[in-house]
């Protein structure tokens, strides 16, 4: 079986860069589709630089400027980006594990639509939830919250119900009472607020179809 499972699958061209360290400022450059383990580089200033479907794992990349960079589909793991300042970026379908970045990422770089924000603001609380980072992860929530609101509500003049639905009751079993920590929930009076809005959304929702 295996053989013949192979003959459907051909190389991805993923190059991997292990154990660098950048020299340099890059600028309109393609780093797409890389695998890229243990990079350094501190203080340097990418710009214009497609990073689409790249993974970043064990990366220090401490102090950086990305101006107008592509992140579509990209994957953070165990990675610094302390002090790491993003504007213009693009980060669609991006997804963030033990990851360090700073919340305001949310603020500047957020998808524009809700869908998308709305899983970006999730992957964001996941791993701020898994740094310990309260103050951050109460923020993603609020932000997670809005989106998925605002999707949900547009969703009703759409054709694509049942994803739209079950975005909206997935986002509200994981912001259920035993996901969102008294220490979350003190910080923020505004997602005991959200929440019971969301959920008569989905009742509504749900009795129009």
């Amino acid at each position: 079986m295996a053989f013949a499972a192979g003959r459907h699958l051909t190389r991805c061209h993923r190059v991997e860069y292990k154990d660098k360290a950048l020299k340099a400022n890059i600028a309109v450059n393609d780093w797409s589709n890389l695998q890229l383990i243990r990079l350094v580089a501190i203080k340097k200033r990418f710009t214009k630089v497609n990073f689409s479907n790249t993974a970043s794992d064990a990366c220090y990349l401490r102090d950086c400027q990305f101006d107008s960079c592509n992140f579509t589909g990209a994957k953070f793991s165990s990675t610094n980006l302390h002090g790491a300042k993003f504007t213009g970026c693009i980060f669609d379908y991006g997804t963030f594990e033990r990851t360090i970045i700073d919340v305001a990422v949310l603020t500047d770089n957020c998808p524009a639509h809700e869908n998308q924000k709305m899983r970006f603001a999730r992957s964001l609380r996941t791993k701020y939830q898994q740094i310990g980072d309260a103050a951050a992860a109460n923020h993603a929530i609020l932000v997670e919250l809005d989106a998925t609101e605002i999707h949900l509500r547009k969703s009703w003049k759409s054709n694509d119900h049942a994803r739209e639905v079950g975005d909206a009751l997935l986002f509200l079993a994981n912001a259920s009472q035993e996901q969102i920590s008294p220490e979350y929930s003190s910080r923020s009076a505004n997602i005991t607020a959200i929440v019971p809005r969301l959920r008569a959304a989905v009742l509504k929702f749900l009795s129009a179809h």
